[in-house]
């Protein structure tokens, strides 16, 4: 039991969210370049799956330098950055009330309230397994977020609420309207939601672009 009292000690005195934001104050360029870091990766995914509703391997024409503006682009990743510090605080504060819940009553007979509360905020008996929630809360927030909200976009796409322009090309041919999906330094992708598909274009080979204005 001295084992497991020692566990729920070290629970209790769990604060993931405060370290953080102690570490974001203390290495302020440290935590800067490791959030950015996780934006741009995300981003990347983020369009990965949003560019492959459209058959289209965005991974392939992007550059370095668009690599790098993707999280300014995609400006929705901080919600989910949002969310994810506002779980781990939540998840702090439910480790800790376990933590003291059973270092109160030990033995004890815990009152039909505090199983029920319990029940219902579950957290491991270890630091290795809070640990490995917390780690589990991360991924599975930055995962939603990619999935979901990319599918959200490409569906909403799809069903021709994106944003419509007209395109030219620099050989003369007619505009058309078609919705734009996106653009990189080198290339134009946009989609057709008469004909379902999509088409990729190089910079030089569009002669214009304008915004279709709605009455």
């Amino acid at each position: 039991m001295s084992e497991q009292r020692a566990e729920y000690e070290k629970l209790r005195d769990t604060y993931y969210f405060n370290e953080l934001f102690r570490f974001f104050k203390e290495s302020t360029g440290l935590a800067m370049t490791i959030s950015y870091l996780i934006l741009i990766i995300s981003s990347i995914s983020y369009l990965g799956v949003f560019y492959s509703h459209f058959d289209i391997d965005i991974l392939k024409l992007i550059t370095l330098e668009d690599i790098l503006v993707t999280p300014i682009k995609n400006p929705d990743i901080i919600i989910a950055l949002a969310a994810i510090a506002l779980a781990v605080f939540l998840s702090d504060i439910g480790g800790r009330y376990n933590a003291k819940v059973n270092l109160k009553y030990g033995d004890k007979k815990k009152p039909w309230y505090i199983k029920l509360s319990q029940f219902f905020v579950w957290y491991p008996k270890t630091k290795k397994g809070y640990n490995r929630l917390t780690l589990f809360i991360v991924v599975t927030f930055l995962s939603l977020y990619i999935y979901l909200f990319a599918d959200s976009e490409a569906d909403r796409v799809q069903k021709t609420n994106g944003y419509e322009v007209m395109i030219t090309l620099a050989d003369d041919s007619e505009a058309t309207q078609v919705t734009l999906l996106g653009t990189t330094s080198l290339y134009v992708m946009v989609y057709n939601s008469s004909t379902k598909l999509s088409n990729v274009y190089q910079i030089e080979s569009v002669a214009s672009l304008t915004p279709v204005i709605e009455n």
